[in-house]
């Protein structure tokens, strides 16, 4: 189920939770040199016991940017 479909209204333990898988997910990702580029909430699919995954990486991109290095 994608997290859109979700009550407006979480728990403030929930909403936390999901943040930190999220984060987790963004953390993994950077340290693989990927740039997921379309985050939104219908790429975020909520599994059976609140495990969160980000999907849909077909917008991503492999960053070639050394570590430190910046752009306009």
């Amino acid at each position: 189920m994608a997290i859109d479909n979700l009550p407006s209204m979480l728990p403030v333990e929930s909403s936390i939770d999901y943040a930190e898988q999220l984060l987790q997910a963004l953390a993994y990702a950077h340290d693989s040199k990927i740039i997921h580029r379309d985050l939104k909430p219908d790429n975020l699919i909520l599994f059976p016991g609140n495990s969160l995954k980000l999907a849909d990486f077909g917008s991503a991109r492999r960053s070639s940017r050394r570590q430190g290095e910046t752009a306009t």
